[in-house]
């Protein structure tokens, strides 16, 4: 299961449609922006956190998957460095 949560910088609508060309829709999940109160949960469902971020100047929620002990894929870019 992928799940694609947070600010989607306008790229849901275009995610969704790729999902539904590769036909992995049933395995993806578009939660949008999360609330404080959920963040954790979705931090313990993950098996590995995925953040391609080009933009981002410190990369606090590349740090909150650290903490949680989540194997993180990160930009070599910015803030993610």
């Amino acid at each position: 299961m992928c799940i694609f949560a947070g600010n989607d910088q306008g790229y849901k609508k275009e995610l969704v449609k790729l999902a539904s060309e590769l036909k992995v829709q049933n395995h993806c999940i578009f939660p949008g922006k999360i609330s404080n109160e959920t963040r954790e949960d979705f931090y313990n469902l993950a098996d590995v956190f995925i953040f391609p971020s080009t933009g981002e100047g410190f990369g606090l929620v590349a740090a909150e998957a650290l903490h949680f002990g989540i194997p993180s894929i990160l930009a070599n870019k910015g803030g993610l460095k």
